[in-house]
């Protein structure tokens, strides 16, 4: 028994030191033995193997994955940004400005629907989240504007519907193609700093961080599960430590 347990786990082994050897990402390894672990656990269900999943085993780690975002915009950059969006869709700039200025989820504002949004209390009820967190987030004077712009609107009306009215599952070309012709994303080949969408809500949360909101705040407004999430946004306040310590050299 313990010879098959073993030749089991040199096989996966070997899988992995292929995915390796051919320079294969830690979140593709990941794919690669969750949907082997799927498949596997399949066929226990089906009766096709009495047999434990080798992935399963303690002995059996996989590499972590980062791949956090480091990236947020300027205000210089936001200027260059959001005119060319304007001028390819009034839609994919409204939608990029309420994101820039609430912290929401590509997600949450193509699901947005009329009642969600109230212009009397100027708050978004954000709800069916990524962490199924409803929450509340209030509007900045952009954003209301944005809104009002659009009013009137039904209460059960998707307000930014795709081209067959329902739900967009992705940022539509015209966000895609200003991030390309903007140029803020020249020169850079690391992921975690090339500028897309889910740029806009990195910003908003490193603004609030670095104009002195706490760290508790920041994670209701983003829709975090936990203060995990958030604290990747600490490390901002860290560079205002000079700052701080000039201070003392203040008369």
């Amino acid at each position: 028994k313990y010879a098959r347990i073993h030749l089991r786990m040199k096989s996966i082994e070997k899988i992995r030191s292929n995915l390796v050897k051919a320079d294969r990402s830690p979140r593709t390894q990941q794919y690669v033995f969750h949907s082997f672990s799927t498949i596997w656990s399949s066929a226990y269900e089906h009766g096709l193997t009495a047999k434990m999943c080798p992935t399963k085993a303690s002995s059996f780690r996989l590499p972590k994955v980062n791949n956090a975002r480091l990236r947020f915009l300027t205000n210089e950059e936001e200027i260059i940004i959001l005119p060319i969006l304007r001028h390819k869709s009034l839609k994919a700039y409204q939608m990029s400005v309420i994101s820039l200025y609430t912290g929401l989820r590509w997600r949450e504002v193509a699901r947005l629907k009329g009642i969600c949004v109230d212009l009397h209390s100027h708050k978004i009820i954000v709800m069916n989240s990524k962490n199924t967190i409803d929450r509340i987030v209030p509007m900045p004077e952009i954003v209301m504007n944005t809104f009002e712009s659009m009013a009137p609107f039904e209460p059960d009306q998707l307000l930014f519907p795709n081209a067959t009215h329902k739900v967009a599952s992705e940022p539509i070309w015209p966000i895609r193609q200003a991030f390309r012709e903007s140029g803020l994303n020249e020169g850079i080949v690391d992921r975690k700093m090339i500028a897309s969408f889910h740029t806009f809500r990195h910003t908003f949360a490193s603004r609030l961080v670095q104009r002195g909101v706490d760290l508790y705040r920041v994670q209701k407004l983003m829709g975090h599960s936990t203060i995990k999430m958030t604290e990747r946004y600490a490390k901002l306040v860290d560079t205002n430590l000079e700052d701080a310590i000039k201070v003392l050299n203040s008369p």
